[in-house]
């Protein structure tokens, strides 16, 4: 899988129905889960462990920090590597570069199911032109797996 970085989306999300996800489950998607709050993975930019934030006004941004050297509390054998800690509170500023397609997708619990999510923002000139669903997927949560898991052992 490798590298990928996070991204935190505060424009709506078109979710849809789909083959094997009816309105219900829609409609649950939209009233339960807090879509902001849900942190992405994507491949569509530098796989540098970033964080970006898709704002509201369809601007990129990236998530930037101070750091300072951290005192060592234990001693480490062959190693005197510096530690680094933010300093200060982070922020957010334009993300230098940004793509003209960038994919995202997670995975959202609403137990019995789970739910896989990808969609597809695409830029023009440098701001957000329209978000598409790309994949919708609803499965048995994993959580149930391993109950039914430990229910054959016995």
């Amino acid at each position: 899988m490798g590298m990928f970085d996070t991204i935190e989306v505060h424009r709506k999300l078109p979710l849809a129905v789909v083959d094997g996800i009816d309105s219900s489950d829609v409609k649950d998607l939209k009233r339960l889960v807090k879509w902001k709050g849900i942190e992405f993975q994507t491949k569509s930019l530098d796989d540098c462990l970033e964080h970006y934030k898709l704002s509201v006004n369809g601007k990129l941004y990236v998530r930037r920090a101070k750091y300072k050297e951290a005192r060592k509390k234990r001693s480490t054998k062959g190693f005197d590597l510096p530690m680094l800690e933010v300093d200060g509170k982070p922020w957010f500023e334009l993300a230098p570069k940004v793509p003209t397609s960038l994919v995202f997708y997670s995975s959202v619990t609403l137990e019995p199911f789970s739910y896989w999510v990808e969609f597809e923002a695409i830029f023009l000139r440098g701001k957000l032109h329209e978000i598409k669903l790309i994949a919708f997927e609803k499965n048995a949560s994993e959580f149930d797996d391993m109950e039914n898991i430990f229910q054959q052992e016995e």
